[in-house]
């Protein structure tokens, strides 16, 4: 995973696999802090307390099609390489909650890449689960939800159609907030 939107891509997926129906990814560029944290949340059934401690290590996966599971061991790794931290909890209720800050002043801190283009894929990837997304950093706050998009709509959005229109909806609201704190 060569970015940051990678890895929040693959958590994403996580959790659409599992069977969440409602997953919050909130991201604060915190540059007084010197870090980056990504608050990714579900409401699926969560992490069987058996292999709760071993998620991150690579030959611990839940699925039965391949006997390795990489994309949070190698968040993990990505994370602490820069000084950081990786918390996985499962949350009250059912659901995880996967927390990752990065120092953003490493050398080691990955780009964020294509942020728009990733939630952008998600959500008309994905049409029955509701994303809240949600982006602050010194330039402001953008926050929006799926359920908010299909309303407006008042269609599917799993239609082809608008991945575009709404990558260029995210990139024009994210990126002004990315400007001076990546």
């Amino acid at each position: 995973m060569k970015t940051i939107s990678d890895h929040i891509l693959d958590i994403l997926q996580n959790s659409t696999r599992a069977g969440a129906t409602v997953v919050s990814l909130d991201i604060e560029i915190r540059d007084e802090a010197d870090r980056l944290e990504i608050n990714i949340s579900d409401n699926g059934p969560g992490i069987d307390i058996s292999i709760a401690g071993a998620v991150t290590d690579p030959f611990t996966t839940t699925r039965s099609s391949r006997r390795v599971g990489l994309g949070l061991p190698l968040l993990k790794q990505h994370v602490e390489l820069t000084g950081g931290s990786l918390d996985i909890t499962p949350t009250v209720g059912g659901g995880t909650e996967v927390k990752a800050i990065f120092v953003t002043s490493s050398i080691d801190r990955q780009p964020i890449g294509d942020l728009a283009g990733t939630v952008a894929l998600f959500i008309t990837g994905n049409p029955n689960v509701n994303m809240i997304f949600s982006l602050q950093s010194c330039q402001g706050r953008f926050t929006i939800s799926s359920d908010e998009i299909s309303g407006a709509l008042d269609d599917d959005l799993a239609n082809p159609a608008y991945y575009r229109p709404l990558r260029e909806m995210m990139t024009e609201n994210i990126t002004p907030l990315l400007v001076g704190c990546d």
